[in-house]
């Protein structure tokens, strides 16, 4: 009788007791992310694009946002931003148009989003073009 109880504690702990942890790391699950390597920064005209994300929600939409910092030592007008999304063939996928309109002053930093249906997983390039 003790040999049988020694054997069912040892089985319940090789197979975890027939748990099952849907999420063993206890991390949020996060949506399909766009390839990584749009996400790198850039600078244009001495404004830096950094913390670029692109995510596709469950709904199938792609929500593109970015930090836009002035490193110049003066202010600096900007209407709106051209982003352009190209596949490995150099082909532009798209290009979303955030609406700015705003001054930025040296060092401040703004955030532009867009929103799509367009498909960017295959999105490998991203160019920012400023519109003054």
């Amino acid at each position: 009788m003790k040999k049988v109880l020694i054997i069912f504690v040892l089985a319940l702990c090789v197979t975890g007791c027939g748990c099952k942890r849907k999420n063993k790391d206890n991390y949020p699950k996060l949506p399909d992310t766009v390839n990584y390597d749009i996400s790198k920064k850039q600078t244009v005209d001495g404004i830096v694009f950094d913390n670029i994300v692109v995510i596709k929600n469950e709904n199938g939409m792609t929500h593109f946002r970015a930090n836009i910092t002035n490193s110049n030592k003066s202010n600096y007008s900007i209407k709106s931003v051209h982003v352009t999304f190209k596949n490995k063939k150099g082909k532009e996928i798209t290009t979303l148009v955030p609406y700015i309109e705003t001054k930025l002053k040296p060092n401040e930093v703004k955030r532009i989003t867009a929103t799509t249906a367009e498909d960017l997983s295959k999105a490998v390039k991203v160019t920012f073009d400023i519109k003054n």
